[in-house]
């Protein structure tokens, strides 16, 4: 799991609007049991609604 913030408030925590998060794994999609556990590491940098990505496709 990467997490990204490309904008700092100045309070030093993340604008809510430009905080990403990737995960990368070797195969193209996530268990159920993978994902479950992905939402709670997203919502512990309060994040929510993950994005699927087909990487079956290049990425736009």
């Amino acid at each position: 799991v990467v997490y990204a913030c490309q904008k700092e408030q100045t309070d030093g925590t993340c604008h809510a609007d430009h905080r990403y998060i990737w995960i990368l794994a070797k195969k193209s999609t996530l268990t159920p049991e993978e994902e479950a556990r992905a939402n709670g590491i997203a919502a512990s940098v309060c994040i929510s609604g993950l994005k699927t990505v087909d990487h079956n496709q290049p990425c736009p």
